[in-house]
């Protein structure tokens, strides 16, 4: 009896543990703030992805996205306030991804990466609109803003089908020079980075 107890107590112990580390494995892929997925789970599934899209030769997009002018959001309206405004916008981009497949993460301080799989630019081009359009439903107000008198987005979308001189660096680099061209162009709008062939 002693030794069955000590057994069942045993496998309760390693029980207890398994669920400890995978609560913590969960916690490793999850941004503490905002509750989304982090630049760490971004990074292992677009490799994932990368490697998967490039085997059948079908497009894969990334779309880069910066909250306008947040630093000025953030002088004005204290931390609180701006940490309040990254859960929202957080919570927006979820509603709009409806694949279980597409990954939307915080990729650092007020960025955040959209990661789609099977998604040429033009399917890429529409979700942006429901971001931007869910943006401005949320109507955070934005004094210290050049463009608007609520928080704006700015996005760069870029796909394509993975080739053996490309590599996933590469996509991500041409979603982030089309969110820089955003930027240059006024930013509150959606830039698009057009290879051929896609």
């Amino acid at each position: 009896l002693v030794m069955a107890r000590d057994v069942s107590e045993r496998y309760l112990a390693a029980q207890k543990l398994e669920e400890a580390n995978q609560e913590l494995e969960r916690l490793s892929f999850i941004d503490g703030l905002t509750q989304i997925s982090n630049r760490r789970r971004f990074d292992e599934q677009l490799d994932l992805l990368w490697h998967i899209h490039n085997r059948e030769q079908q497009p894969l997009a990334i779309m880069l996205c910066d909250i306008d002018y947040f630093k000025g959001f953030n002088d004005l309206y204290g931390h609180q306030k701006g940490d309040e405004a990254l859960i929202g916008v957080a919570q927006a981009f979820k509603s709009v991804i409806t694949r279980s497949s597409d990954c939307v993460a915080r990729y650092g301080g007020e960025e955040f990466a959209f990661l789609l799989p099977n998604t040429t630019v033009q399917g890429a081009e529409v979700l942006a609109q429901r971001i931007h359009a869910e943006v401005i439903r949320m109507a955070i107000p934005h004094k210290r803003s050049e463009i608007s008198a609520n928080i704006t987005v700015s996005i760069g979308v870029a796909s394509l089908i993975p080739k053996p001189e490309h590599s996933a660096e590469t996509l991500v680099a041409l979603a982030d020079n089309a969110l820089y061209q955003a930027k240059a162009n006024g930013r509150n709008q959606t830039s698009i980075h057009h290879t051929s062939g896609n």
